[in-house]
């Protein structure tokens, strides 16, 4: 047991729970994330048409238009003044766009301000439902991370539904933002019909709030057995066992983004309402009910649409060839498994990272070597990059650095890669990271901005003067050379982003959180003897932000922002680290074994169980010895 840190962290709750009527007032931050990412999309597509890279920006603008009109879906007059702004703007690239004859989405006006809506949302046959299918498992037929949805009125007491205000509810955040499910996605039409019944006031139409919602799911699915759930049970993503001949990311999911984009990818009309955009939403089917039966390709109404077995075939501009129907049925005969990353995962970076896992050392890095030249024409259009290149490392900075200072970048980092896999007791034999990192030189700190914007679709605090990146399809960091910056400054932030992508490396699941925290706690033992007050101030920052944390374990559940949740989880770190639980972690994850499994050999249990309990439970979890 950490016991300091959760000492602290109980004073948290405590202080929490002291402060809740206050904190219970303050806005949601649901909606100004939605337009903050959307005004980060028209950033990006505007870069993109100065570039002359019009289909690019075209893709951007179509991100925008579809986002702009699900927000207006459930926008005040406050919220649609901000989409109104956002939306002339995007009308101006599009006009570039359409001028140039590229296809985009046709241009729509925003609708009248919500006051509230015209049709009555039920509780019982429209609410209880979508609850039941997508939270039942965690939070109907029990009571996680302290939350009971199981009837109506538990609902109601649990304070996560603000009645009238959607912005407000932490239903509407947690699912908005994509923190809940854990394994999948809620539709967005279920998502508009939630925050409609709040926006009503989350009235209760049936006849007695202690009954359990699933009684209330029973009898609208029997009500309506093609609507979305069905009369079918609901598929769940199922992991491979290890004995299948066909991959769904290596050999399914390319079938589908080649072959059915025009209807079930990438497209404001969904046909028949089945949605292929993710495996989760592929698992939810649509109009014709479940399109597999894991086990029975031959009555997977996927594989009779595919073949044209009572139906019009699928796709109907060219039936896929025997080879691909084949593959397909093979992968249900083995069990329909998923062996991606996450079943909310973009189809076709499912298709992308499967790539990248299967690929050779070399081959990645080849890879990446053509995707950083293209990552810093998005950043820097206007200056075309000087390259230097070892074993390890690809380092990447303006053409007016001059071959020296990339040099000298390339050595620096290769001294510190020695010495943070001596520390981490890491496979000398192996790669540092798999494929090579790329390290981009940036010397202003306008262009560091501009990596966070057209690489991670983010405007960067201001102070910040580093980023790093591991998608396992990319791996990169950033080093600022801005004059007047001091070296030991510069290299102590080097050898935490190096830390800490070769530490993400390790396993497809490690959290960002955690390597970070590595990152900072191997890159001031390694600096200890260092003058700079770098590293200090790291400790300093962590020590802070944990004690300002609203809630334990909001730096592991995606609750914080990305600097913070690393410097919290530098706090975390160095506290296992103390107690001898983070060397058996860490040799775990060199073996191979998932990030979850190492952790719950330590804690006895996932990191989202650990860390959601209260304190009370938490605490009560002794760690192996």
């Amino acid at each position: 047991m950490i016991r300091n840190y959760l000492t602290i962290l109980l004073l948290f709750v405590l202080s929490l729970a002291i402060c809740q009527p206050v904190l219970a007032q303050e806005a949601s931050s649901v909606q100004k994330r939605q337009i903050k990412k959307i005004a980060a999309n028209i950033d990006r597509a505007t870069k993109l048409v100065k570039s002359n890279k019009l289909k690019m920006a075209a893709s951007k603008v179509n991100e925008s238009l579809e986002q702009i009109q699900y927000v207006a879906a459930t926008a005040n007059a406050s919220v649609m003044k901000q989409l109104q702004s956002e939306l002339n703007r995007v009308t101006k690239l599009h006009k570039k766009l359409t001028d140039n004859k590229i296809e985009v989405l046709a241009l729509e006006p925003l609708p009248e301000p919500m006051a509230g809506s015209s049709n009555s949302v039920s509780f019982v046959s429209d609410v209880a439902p979508i609850i039941v299918r997508n939270c039942g498992r965690c939070h109907v037929n029990q009571s996680r991370g302290q939350f009971s949805a199981k009837d109506y009125g538990s609902l109601m007491n649990s304070l996560h539904v603000s009645a009238g205000r959607p912005d407000r509810s932490r239903l509407i955040e947690v699912i908005t933002d994509g923190s809940m499910p854990p394994n999948g996605t809620v539709n967005k039409n279920d998502q508009l019909t939630l925050s409609n019944w709040i926006r009503q006031g989350a009235k209760f139409d049936g006849p007695d709030q202690g009954i359990n919602l699933t009684e209330f799911a029973r009898t609208a699915t029997t009500n309506n057995p093609n609507g979305p759930g069905g009369n079918r049970a609901r598929l769940v993503p199922t992991k491979p066992t290890g004995t299948e001949t066909v991959s769904f990311g290596l050999h399914v999911a390319p079938i589908i983004v080649e072959s059915c984009g025009g209807c079930h990818l990438e497209t404001r009309r969904i046909r028949g309402n089945f949605n292929m955009n993710n495996f989760a939403r592929l698992l939810r089917g649509g109009d014709s009910g479940n399109p597999l039966l894991p086990g029975s390709p031959a009555e997977s109404t996927l594989i009779k649409r595919l073949r044209g077995v009572d139906s019009e075939v699928m796709p109907p501009r060219k039936k896929l060839s025997e080879k691909k129907i084949k593959t397909v049925e093979t992968w249900i005969a083995e069990g329909a498994t998923f062996d991606g990353l996450a079943p909310g995962m973009d189809m076709k970076n499912v298709v992308k990272t499967a790539k990248a896992e299967s690929q050779t050392h070399e081959q990645l890095a080849k890879s990446r070597d053509k995707l950083s030249v293209k990552n810093w024409q998005l950043i820097m259009s206007s200056d075309k990059p000087g390259v230097y290149e070892d074993n390890n490392f690809r380092i990447l900075g303006s053409g007016r650095s001059g071959s020296e200072r990339l040099e000298n970048a390339a050595s620096m980092a290769n001294d510190l890669s020695q010495q943070i896999m001596k520390e981490l007791r890491s496979d000398a034999q192996q790669p540092f990271v798999k494929g090579k990192p790329t390290i981009f030189v940036f010397e202003r700190r306008y262009d560091l901005n501009e990596l966070g914007k057209m690489l991670a679709s983010k405007e960067l605090p201001k102070d910040q003067t580093s980023r790093w990146e591991y998608s396992i399809v990319d791996a990169y960091v950033s080093l600022l050379l801005s004059r007047g910056r001091e070296p030991a400054a510069i290299k102590a932030e080097l050898a935490q982003q190096l830390a800490a992508v070769h530490v993400a490396g390790m396993a497809r699941d490690v959290p960002r959180w955690f390597a970070d925290g590595v990152g900072y706690q191997t890159a001031a033992r390694i600096l200890r003897k260092s003058k700079d007050g770098t590293t200090k101030s790291w400790k300093t920052s962590a020590a802070r932000i944990v004690e300002n944390m609203e809630q334990p374990g909001s730096f592991a559940l995606g609750q914080m922002s990305e600097r913070d949740s690393g410097l919290a989880g530098y706090a975390f770190v160095d506290e296992m680290k103390r107690k001898g639980s983070l060397a058996p972690i860490m040799k775990l994850l060199q073996k191979g074994t998932s990030f979850e499994d190492a952790f719950a050999s330590e804690f006895d249990a996932t990191p989202r169980d650990y860390f959601r309990p209260p304190r009370r439970q938490r605490g009560q979890r002794n760690r192996r010895r």
